[in-house]
């Protein structure tokens, strides 16, 4: 979401046609209010569910991370 004011709030890959996630970092969870009546306003049908993101994903979006990055390397190992 790149509105103004909500610099930091952006839209999840994990979204899909049907639901559109927003990550939101904790600094910024005081705007959550602001953000559900800014989107409110564009799709006055929708429903909301808030959730925090266990720690269980935390570790599982750095696992992903670094995943991605041994991969690289061992690509560019692997053409050298």
């Amino acid at each position: 979401m790149n509105r103004d004011g909500f610099a930091g709030i952006v839209r999840s890959p994990d979204s899909s046609d049907k639901n559109t996630l927003y990550n939101v970092p904790i600094s910024l969870v005081n705007r959550v209010s602001e953000l559900i009546k800014e989107v409110e306003r564009d799709v006055p049908e929708m429903q909301v569910d808030i959730e925090m993101n266990s720690l269980e994903d935390a570790f599982i979006k750095i696992a992903e991370r670094d995943i991605l990055e041994e991969a690289k390397e061992n690509k560019k190992l692997a053409q050298a």
